[in-house]
């Protein structure tokens, strides 16, 4: 790719992702493979006038290593520097980049799920400070992609890798907006849209939302206090972000207590880094009672292991078919795609950025006023252009926001 759009795209991260400020700190996490990038980026960030930047720079082939030859007793092992580390960059209120785009998306499915299961696990507990610190607005943080052959040939089969990888990287171009005059303006828009849209939303005080489908039949339930988020988030210190790029997704954090009924998942998930097909849930009472898949429901059993509050919702999310990711009509095989594709449900921790008047943000208050508190956070798509979703308000009004998986006339 040329340094020209790397620039192009270094600023739209900095600048809309996490909107980093002067003499602010910044944390980047990328794979080795995608170190040119890594050196642009990182002169655009001093140039922004970052405070210091530290990139951690990985490969997958250190995970295959350790979980392949590591010993027994050393997989839980994380070194206590990295939960210090992570509780200063959340005292020091560092920026966060995180950059998806593996040179072995399918690492896992070749790895002993038990071995690699505790490593997960542990590793999540260590980093579960600054996750939650971003979740609820204490940070400013964002993830965005990075193309590789290995993914590209996913998105885009029957080519050569290197041509696949071209491939992806116009298709992202475009919908990122890299190719037009000014990036940052053309995002600045999109979320205008978004954030109008949210405000609508939270304006109606939806009590519930109704998801139906020929195979799906979900009510999910919101708070009295809930706002709806699009268009980006405004950190506790007043810092607009936008947490994904690109995002077309309005969301909030539902009462996790509540869910019911049967959701059907309309797209491939990576779910521990397997993908998960053909997916479905069963809700009572909030929980996750029933489920299955057609490909890697030990995925699931895994993810639902890892903390019981995984069973639980932390996030529901508007998208209809105007999104350009639906539009093009592939599959990406990345959650920061595909979930903005279409409307997506989320299992584990929520938002707290998502509700007005928290009062604290420690787990036992949290789980008591109905917002889930969880290791992990993932989102499973649920739409398509059959989707219904039907709101009713605390006031007992029934609203039709989308209709045939498009937003009815009064929110679009």
């Amino acid at each position: 790719m040329t340094e020209q759009i790397y620039r192009q795209y270094a600023n739209l991260v900095l600048k809309s992702g996490v909107n980093l400020q002067r003499g602010q700190k910044l944390f980047v996490q990328l794979e080795a493979c995608h170190w040119d990038f890594g050196r642009v980026l990182v002169d655009e960030a001093y140039k922004l006038g970052a405070g210091y930047v530290l990139m951690e720079a990985g490969d997958p082939a250190e995970l295959k290593a350790r979980v392949t030859h590591g010993a027994e007793e050393s997989l839980s092992y994380v070194p206590s520097w990295i939960s210090q580390r992570n509780k200063t960059m959340v005292e020091e209120k560092w920026a966060r980049l995180c950059f998806f785009g593996s040179r072995d998306p399918d690492l896992a499915g070749s790895l002993d799920s038990d071995r690699l299961g505790i490593v997960q696990k542990h590793g999540r507990l260590a980093t579960h400070a600054i996750a939650k610190a971003c979740g609820a607005g204490e940070i400013s943080w964002a993830g965005a992609a990075l193309p590789t052959p290995e993914w590209a040939v996913k998105v885009f089969p029957g080519h050569e890798p290197e041509k696949s990888c071209s491939l992806l990287w116009k298709e992202l171009i475009k919908i990122l907006k890299l190719d037009s005059d000014d990036p940052v303006r053309e995002w600045s828009k999109i979320s205008q849209v978004t954030s109008r849209r949210a405000g609508q939303l939270t304006a109606m005080k939806f009590e519930s939302l109704r998801f139906q489908t020929e195979e799906t039949d979900l009510t999910v339930y919101c708070h009295p206090n809930s706002m709806w988020i699009g268009g980006g988030s405004e950190t506790v210190d007043g810092v607009m972000t936008i947490p994904n790029l690109p995002t077309f997704e309005t969301f909030t954090t539902p009462d996790y207590r509540r869910t019911s009924g049967v959701v059907k998942v309309t797209y491939p998930v990576e779910v521990l880094g397997l993908s998960v097909e053909g997916a479905w849930f069963e809700f009572k009472k909030g929980k996750v009672v029933s489920y299955g898949a057609s490909k890697y429901q030990d995925a699931l059993d895994r993810l639902f292991e890892l903390c019981p509050q995984a069973r639980f919702l932390g996030e529901v999310a508007l998208v209809d078919s105007s999104s350009p990711i639906y539009q093009s009509k592939r599959v990406f095989h990345s959650i920061l795609f595909d979930e903005n594709a279409t409307s997506h449900i989320a299992l584990g921790n929520g938002y707290v950025s998502a509700l007005s008047d928290v009062q604290s943000t420690e787990k036992e208050y949290l789980l008591g006023e109905g917002v889930n508190v969880s290791l992990v956070h993932h989102d499973f798509m649920i739409g398509n252009d059959q989707l219904d979703v039907t709101g009713t308000t605390f006031a007992g009004e029934t609203v039709p926001i989308m209709r045939n998986g498009q937003f009815s006339q009064g929110f679009r």
